[in-house]
């Protein structure tokens, strides 16, 4: 399957946004699975795994963490206690949390990410008011993708170089 446009990618965002906590939110669920640092393959005991291993977290949520190499890499997956899934790979560039949620690297990653963001904080740009769109320079463009700035209801348009609002669905 292609992998979707920004736009697309910014539509379903928005579809969920509503609906799901905040990414420090989302890291305690992660972080209370406890999924270990690392994970012997179970079909090749000794063997490194290359997958990835759902855990149960507090209150009804699950984790899929992804495994490379048997070494902890990523979270793969948040689904909620009502099924919501929760993929922070397919969220938009700039898409609120989601930077922070690829970044995590491991049980007690927080205060490390926490920090990062003390630092130098994280600049919310609100595109719910855009009539258009506006131009962004490249380094406000590096900026939304490495998680320094942040997209409330736009998305960047890489073509153009630009941030849209995000339309309707529907």
């Amino acid at each position: 399957m292609p992998e979707k446009t920004q736009l697309q990618k910014a539509v379903a965002f928005e579809a969920i946004r509503g609906r799901i906590p905040d990414a420090w939110t989302l890291l305690e669920i992660v972080e209370s699975a406890n999924p270990p640092d690392y994970h012997d393959d179970p079909h090749f005991p000794g063997s490194p795994a290359w997958c990835d291993i759902s855990f149960a977290a507090r209150d009804g949520w699950q984790v899929t963490i992804f495994y490379d190499g048997g070494e902890l890499d990523n979270i793969a997956e948040i689904r909620s206690p009502d099924g919501l899934r929760i993929d922070p790979w397919a969220w938009p560039d700039g898409a609120p949390g989601g930077n922070i949620l690829r970044n995590w690297a491991g049980v007690g990653d927080v205060a490390r990410l926490r920090a990062c963001v003390a630092e130098r904080p994280i600049r919310t740009i609100d595109c719910t008011a855009f009539q258009g769109a506006v131009e962004v320079t490249e380094e406000e463009r590096d900026d939304i993708v490495v998680g320094q700035a942040e997209l409330v209801g736009g998305y960047l348009d890489w073509d153009a170089s630009v941030i849209r609002r995000t339309p309707a669905e529907g």
